[in-house]
């Protein structure tokens, strides 16, 4: 595993606490014992990244998903998507990185396997959280290879009723402990 690899794997290890955050301790322990769905992107090169070729964009699909079969009982999902600063090791050897901007998808069919490159499937909303008092986009800077991207599927048993100006901690603590199953990979740019 390249330095490049094992930064990206410590920043999954640091966003699967955060990822389902409000507090990160509760979140982490309710989703890492629910089933697993697969989940990833075709579009990532044969190292795990995302290509210089693909650009980001705020406001539709920027990154072709895909996902596996889901439980039965699925009746909605939905996708937090986290952008992470380069990796730095602590003290204890982990991974710490810092969270830059966070996005999340909601009100997904689970008829749906998958998302394309484009606009959102009918129903569906982008909504974006500030970290702390600054709004900053979901995009890397271009020429950017030091920062990390985390995607987070849940799979729920019944529609959220969520809409516009819905509460961060509250709404990633309710996904977390409601999902069914969730999937998780993390990436950056090549």
């Amino acid at each position: 595993m390249g330095i490049r690899h094992a930064a990206i794997a410590g920043v999954v290890l640091l966003a699967v606490a955060v990822a389902g955050c409000g507090s990160s301790a509760t979140s982490s322990t309710t989703t890492e014992n629910k089933p697993r769905v697969a989940f990833q992107s075709p579009a990532l090169n044969t190292r795990g990244f995302i290509p210089a070729s693909l650009r980001c964009s705020e406001n539709k699909i920027w990154l072709p998903l895909r996902w596996g079969a889901l439980p039965a009982n699925a009746e909605e999902l939905a996708i937090y998507v986290a952008r992470f600063g380069k990796p730095a090791a602590t003290s204890s050897g982990s991974a710490r990185a810092v969270l830059i901007a966070q996005q999340l998808i909601i009100g997904l069919k689970p008829t749906l396997h998958g998302l394309t490159v484009g606009k959102l499937p009918r129903g569906a909303l982008i909504g974006r959280f500030e970290v702390g008092s600054k709004r900053t986009s979901i995009c890397p800077p271009k020429g950017s290879s030091k920062e990390g991207v985390l995607f987070r599927l849940y799979v729920l048993p019944h529609r959220q009723g969520i809409g516009r100006g819905s509460q961060k901690s509250e709404l990633l603590n309710k996904l977390s402990s409601e999902a069914e199953a969730v999937g998780a990979f993390a990436t950056g740019y090549s």
